[in-house]
């Protein structure tokens, strides 16, 4: 499961109980953060627990990186 985390992610009960399903049924679960944005008392603690990507500005060349470390730990080759 991927999850794009942005200040309202975790506010939604929809992502916090799609978070909760693909913990216990064994998914491998990558949050990728935008920019600036916190973990705080809505991040569920399985989200907490997990290695992030976290794009480090608003930019494209941000975005890429991200984008490319996402697939990195997906198994592909990135340059």
């Amino acid at each position: 499961l991927i999850v794009l985390v942005g200040e309202t992610t975790f506010a939604s009960d929809w992502v916090r109980r799609e978070v909760e399903l693909a913990a216990e049924n064994g998914a491998t679960i990558i949050p990728i953060w935008q920019p600036d944005v916190k973990r705080d008392e809505h991040t569920p603690q399985v989200v907490n627990d997990r290695q992030d990507i976290r794009a480090q500005r608003e930019t494209a060349e941000a975005y890429e990186t991200a984008i490319s470390k996402l697939l990195h730990r997906l198994g592909y080759a990135t340059y």
